[in-house]
């Protein structure tokens, strides 16, 4: 390999010495854009964003690479070689590796130099993987124009590819001697490879089959929420919503032109909460749902010893599924409903037990609550309405005491007690609360069939 002159190699460090900084401030930008996406997506998505240690690559490798590529014939300096710095992002699944390529081909910030299929790496040693090099566009470089002429390498793995790097690498790449491991065991570095694809693919069914699961169950929470809100639907019928449907629209702009003068002309109320969250749900559509949390913790800040504002604060968060904010919320107004005179012997107050032991049902299935006083609390407050005679007997409490037995239910037979309860609160529903009860019915029968087949796989 041809050598570098001393005037070339005095050039080249110069060079990585001036740019240095750039190089970081650049890996930092790329580095932050990965963790807003993270943060958006969910943290499940990417486990972990790795820069690569060293930040920027070592001088003596720098040359290496410039004299070898000046060897073939290509006149190139350190701003031609795509690798100076890089970071791994490293996912649970194949399929997460496929939407993190996607947003980075639609990504402002920077713009990929390599095509997906041209940084698809599968070598005969089982290296896998993607490894892209990336620049930035003209509308990053106005605000960073020292990062112009930069570029990064990101490569994008599943863990398992990453673990089978980290295990191999030493044996396999020696940028010393660029020596080959022997061909018996390249085979058989191969071969291991080929078992962790295997367990990768496998691992992708699961969460195939984990993710179907849990958007049915969502789905058939969201509907038991829209059923729930139904009380809003003479209110919305003033404003041309005649049933629980999805709008056009067209219409949707009319209602919520509508809903807004009416908030401007009588204030926010407990009723504009639920009508708005309602139109969320029906819509399924964050912008109301987010809007009808506005509203409830306009509500709130405006009501701050009103214990009503509390609870339909709660019931717009467990519909978004903010179970652990709806069991707090819920908390406090039982508590300002009890230091009342007259609330504690109101009906609220117990319906608001109900609706208390119901968010943490809902919380324990989400596996959000980790506190035991929640759960301990929801079973006395159920075994208070459910030893009252004046309340045993409502299909609404039988559904909620039913709906926690299944969920705090060790065995078959508690289960089995908690889908009895279901199944005799369905029965004594009737007339227009019968759609409401179906939702419930069917969102915890699917929940207690669920428990039973995991029962029966642990005995």
């Amino acid at each position: 390999m041809a050598n570098l002159t001393p005037e070339e190699v005095h050039e080249i460090r110069n060079e990585l010495d001036e740019l240095r900084p750039h190089f970081e401030a650049s890996l930092e930008l790329v580095a932050s854009a990965f963790n807003s996406y993270r943060k958006q997506a969910g943290k499940f998505l990417i486990r972990a964003i790795i820069p690569r240690d060293p930040k920027i690559k070592e001088l003596p490798r720098i040359m290496k690479k410039i004299r070898k590529a000046r060897e073939g014939g290509q006149n190139i300096g350190i701003r031609d070689l795509g690798d100076i710095i890089g970071l791994k992002v490293l996912c649970p699944y194949p399929s997460d590796v496929d939407e993190i390529i996607g947003w980075m081909e639609n990504n402002d910030m920077f713009q990929l130099l390599t095509p997906r299929g041209k940084a698809k790496r599968d070598s005969e040693t089982g290296y896998r993987g993607y490894n892209f090099d990336l620049t930035f566009p003209e509308e990053t470089l106005r605000i960073y124009p020292h990062f112009r002429g930069l570029k990064c390498e990101v490569q994008i793995k599943t863990m398992l590819q990453e673990a089978w790097d980290a295990w191999t690498h030493d044996v396999v790449y020696d940028p010393e001697t660029e020596k080959s491991p022997e061909e018996g065991h390249k085979h058989l570095f191969r071969l291991l490879a080929d078992e962790l694809m295997i367990v990768d693919k496998k691992s992708e069914v699961l969460k195939s089959q984990i993710l179907k699961e849990a958007r049915a169950a969502e789905r058939r929470r969201r509907a038991a929420a829209v059923m729930y809100f139904t009380e809003a639907k003479p209110f919305l019928a003033t404003f041309g919503i005649a049933d629980v449907k999805p709008l056009k629209r067209s219409e949707l702009k009319t209602v919520a032109a509508r809903l807004d003068e009416y908030v401007r002309e009588n204030g926010v109320s407990s009723i504009v909460c639920k009508s708005t969250m309602l139109i969320g749900l029906i819509q399924n559509d964050p912008y109301y749902e987010n809007l009808a949390l506005q509203h409830a913790e306009s509500f709130v800040r405006g009501n701050v010893t009103f214990a009503e504002a509390y609870a339909v604060k709660a019931s717009v968060c467990w519909a978004r599924g903010d179970f652990d904010d709806a069991i707090q919320l819920t908390e406090r107004a039982i508590e300002l409903a009890e230091a009342n005179e007259v609330l504690s012997k109101d009906r609220k107050l117990v319906d608001w037990k109900g609706n208390y032991a119901y968010w943490v049902g809902e919380a324990l299935c989400a596996g959000t609550l980790e506190n035991p006083g929640p759960r301990d609390r929801a079973i006395t407050y159920m075994q208070e309405i459910m030893t009252n005679p004046l309340f045993s007997a409502e299909p609404g409490f039988k559904d909620t005491m039913g709906f926690l037995e299944i969920v705090l239910g060790e065995d078959r037979e508690a289960v089995n007690r908690g889908r009895r309860l279901i199944e005799e609160a369905r029965l004594a529903v009737g007339g227009e609360a019968v759609d409401l009860a179906e939702s419930f019915f069917v969102k915890h029968e699917c929940l207690a069939l669920a428990k039973l087949d995991r029962l029966v796989g642990r005995s």
